[in-house]
């Protein structure tokens, strides 16, 4: 059961707070004082189904911006496009930049234009323009509007389409401040919130905010009553885009025990909001809780049936298909995410695609997709990060090396990612390549970092020792390598000296016999000399193993090489004259 409504509303990064630019401030003097100036109204260019349509978005956005100003004026000031470029421009964004609805809604709080009129185009398959465009508040806390829907007539300008579009919505934003004063008073003088969401409703009938005032009004007298489930209802019928009304409606049915018609409001949710996640993530748990697993596939497979263009139900899609573990469908669903409008594949396209080929796992889609990623964001340590694990499983060592460094040239911070890097290298058994990044590793300042590297090149060195046969200039290589890094770990240094000491035993079981024949040169007594200096150490710091062999094997060994060395220099004498 539910056991309270939870309150889902569009998850985005906030754009900085600096200040709005003072041109696009209004304010007002009569009389030598300041007067409050009308309330702000931002109309932003219509959201697109696909990046082919911005130059219409802006024509279409420009009729209704003009209608609206010449509807609502001394109601509103309408921010001009003028100063909506401006604004644009304080946040980073281009002249006539086309936002989505979320992204228009936190641009139009940062400018303090607390009403907002966002809309949605798409182009149906006679090439004609639909619109749906919704008034509301432009702080997410407050998740209600009004709606109303647009068709582009026969061979009707841009422009005029726009205006006409305005009109189907200018009715509601006529009743948006009485709505507003019903909201005001919802709590304390019942009697002039219900006199205010009356004149909204003379104004615009079924007014979504002033329904959503009477719907909150309704919810505290009775909050399961079916007068309160009415209330919410006419909410969605004005704006089927309010997920807390549809939360509401679910609530109830909930407390009712009716579990299909909770499924049944989770589903038109997706429908109205696909590419919210904290919704899809709260769906698919209602989904399974129901014993209703299907029904997220079910609205994807009726929104690209009737909008087979639209890149959202793909997405949506793609993670249904990674709830369920199927992720061959998962990056099929991206693919045709890139396949309608490749402007889509932001850097959360890639963190999904790339997680779903690896899972699958499927190498070549695994490859393919990282290198894109990684052409298109070139200095994202995460993609990097990818691309030099796919490599790595391609057999493509070298690549993946050179963009691992890559990677902590453009982020030395990322050394999480790094050792992941690494440590695919060193499961794959690409051991020489995990070696070539020890200077890498030596030049970082995180200590963890090269302990980690070295006991991660230890631990694969004891593997090779026990490979019949072992490679034994591969054992030495990875432990001097992990050596070289500077490791504090002393289990870890002696170890690896170990590997070193056993290593070049064979060496100098071998070069002590060669140096006693005839054949014995100058040169070769003394490369058995710098093979006795180098193990001499090793076997030095190996001897202080806790583990018994190790210690033994080194102390057994010890007292031998350092008399060889004397004989050593005895033979020096004779042979190097």
């Amino acid at each position: 059961m539910l056991q309270h409504v939870m309150s889902i509303t569009l998850i985005a990064t906030v754009a900085s707070a600096s200040p709005a630019p003072s041109q696009i401030r209004a304010n007002s003097s009569i009389g030598g004082r300041t007067a409050a100036p009308p309330p702000r109204l931002m109309v932003a260019n219509p959201a697109l189904a696909t990046s082919t349509d911005s130059a219409a978005s802006v024509a279409i956005g420009d009729g209704m911006r003009d209608k609206i100003t010449k509807a609502v004026a001394g109601t509103f000031t309408i921010l001009t496009k003028r100063d909506m470029n401006t604004a644009l421009a304080a946040y980073g964004f281009a002249d006539n930049e086309v936002l989505n609805a979320a992204s228009a809604m936190r641009l139009a709080n940062q400018i303090d234009a607390r009403t907002v009129v966002t809309s949605t185009l798409s182009k149906g398959a006679d090439g004609r323009f639909s619109l749906i465009v919704r008034v509301s508040g432009s702080s997410a806390s407050l998740d209600v509007g009004h709606v109303a829907t647009v068709a582009q007539l026969p061979g009707q300008p841009l422009a005029d389409f726009g205006g006409k579009a305005a009109e189907a919505i200018i009715p509601a934003i006529k009743g948006w401040n009485d709505a507003k004063v019903c909201l005001d008073q919802s709590t304390t003088k019942l009697d002039k919130a219900n006199e205010a969401a009356q004149k909204a409703f003379r104004a615009q009938p079924g007014h979504g905010l002033a329904s959503y005032c009477l719907a909150e009004i309704a919810s505290k007298r009775d909050s399961v009553g079916p007068a309160t489930m009415q209330a919410w209802q006419d909410v969605t019928k004005a704006d089927q885009y309010s997920l807390t009304a549809w939360q509401h409606i679910a609530f109830i049915h909930n407390f009712k025990g009716d579990s299909g018609k909770v499924v049944e409001t989770y589903q038109q949710m997706l429908r109205v909001a696909p590419t919210n996640q904290v919704l899809r993530d709260q769906s698919y748990k209602i989904f399974q809780g129901f014993g209703r697993p299907d029904a997220a596939m079910q609205v994807v497979e009726e929104g690209i049936k009737m909008d087979p263009a639209n890149t959202d139900w793909y997405d949506l899609k793609s993670n249904v298909c990674i709830g369920k573990g199927d992720f061959t469908c998962a990056v099929a669903s991206l693919e045709e995410v890139f396949s309608i409008d490749s402007t889509k594949a932001d850097t959360s396209f890639y963190a999904k695609i790339l997680y779903a080929a690896k899972e699958k796992p499927d190498t070549a889609k695994y490859v393919m997709w990282a290198k894109r990623g990684a052409a298109k964001y070139d200095s994202r340590a995460d993609i990097l990060e990818e691309l030099a694990i796919a490599y790595g499983w391609a057999g493509q060592s070298d690549s993946s090396v050179a963009t691992a460094r890559k990677m902590i040239m453009v982020d030395d911070t990322k050394v999480d990612a790094f050792m992941r890097i690494v440590k695919s290298l060193v499961d794959g058994k690409k051991y020489r390549e995990a070696v070539s990044l020890a200077p890498t590793v030596k030049g970082l300042t995180d200590l963890d970092a090269k302990n980690n590297y070295a006991g991660l090149l230890v631990n694969a060195a004891d593997e090779v020792r026990k490979a019949t046969p072992p490679d034994n200039d591969l054992m030495i290589a990875m432990s001097d390598a992990a050596l070289s890094v500077g490791p504090t770990s002393n289990q870890v240094i002696v170890v690896a000296n170990f590997f070193i000491s056993a290593g070049l035993s064979t060496s100098v079981r071998e070069m002590s016999t060669a140096v006693r024949t005839p054949q014995a040169t100058c040169e070769s007594t003394k490369a058995y000399e710098a093979v006795l200096t180098r193990i001499e150490p090793a076997l030095v710091s190996a001897a202080t193993s806790t583990t018994a062999a190790i210690a033994n094997f080194a102390k057994g060994l010890l007292p031998s090489v350092q008399s060889e060395k004397g004989e050593v220099v005895k033979m020096l004498a004779q042979r190097c004259k």
